[in-house]
């Protein structure tokens, strides 16, 4: 039909811990749907960055599902090398 409200955000704020460690407490907010209260999604997505080397780092993660009908439903780890090429 055309209508509706379609929210997709992301809030990101980040603590320095020392120069090799970074913290994260990400807020995912999503919904599409006529009305913003049904189906949306709120999840919470802490995760640290460590800085191995030049251009090497690893992330570490956990995935909540914190409210909404659309919320993650489990539980979520994920460790993940990032690297500068």
């Amino acid at each position: 039909n055309g209508t509706g409200i379609v929210v997709d955000a992301l809030i990101e704020p980040a603590l320095l811990i020392n120069p090799r460690l970074t913290a994260y407490l990400d807020f995912k907010i999503a919904s599409n749907t006529d009305d913003l209260g049904d189906f949306i999604a709120v999840d919470l997505v802490p995760n640290i960055d460590w800085i191995m080397s030049d251009g090497n780092a690893l992330n570490f993660s956990l995935k909540l599902g914190l409210a909404g009908d659309r919320k993650r439903q489990e539980t979520g780890m994920a460790i993940t090398l990032l690297r500068n090429m």
